[in-house]
């Protein structure tokens, strides 16, 4: 669950709920998004969420013909994702559209079984900061190169 994006959180009476942050320095996944720790809700809870227009949960479940459910979100989009949904980082389709600032160069894939919330239209946030920092790195690169 990004932080930013929870605003509020409900235990039912004589519920135990546990907050735990996970840290994933040490994985190139966090080091290209800059999501360097994510947070878990352990227990009986109903979370209160908000986005921009309006937050979507979808359920990836076995389709025919599908071996194994997935799909695929812009950065700026993912709100959280429940922990049995395997997340990575791949490459958007242009980079062109990156290069004009208008998408972010990598999308969330999320494969596996679960439920993850992704609001209806993105806005700017920690995913353009992240844009804006490897963004800064090429340009500095390419001038060091001569390119």
């Amino acid at each position: 669950m990004r932080p930013s994006f929870l605003a509020g959180v409900i235990v039912p009476d004589g519920g135990k709920l546990e907050l735990r942050r996970r840290w994933q320095l040490f994985r190139w996944q966090a080091w290209v998004t800059l999501q360097f720790r994510f947070f878990e809700f352990v227990g009986p809870c109903r979370l209160i969420v908000a986005g921009s227009r309006g937050v979507r949960a979808e359920r990836l479940t076995d389709r025919e013909g599908n071996p194994t459910p997935a799909r695929r979100a812009t950065q700026d989009a993912t709100v959280g994702f429940t922990p049995n949904l395997d997340y990575r980082p791949v490459r958007a389709e242009t980079v062109w559209s990156y290069y004009r600032g208008v998408n972010p160069l990598f999308d969330d894939l999320f494969t596996g079984r679960g439920i993850f919330l992704c609001q209806e239209i993105s806005s700017e946030g920690d995913a353009s900061r992240a844009r804006s920092f490897w963004s800064g790195l090429w340009g500095g690169l390419t001038k060091i190169f001569g390119l």
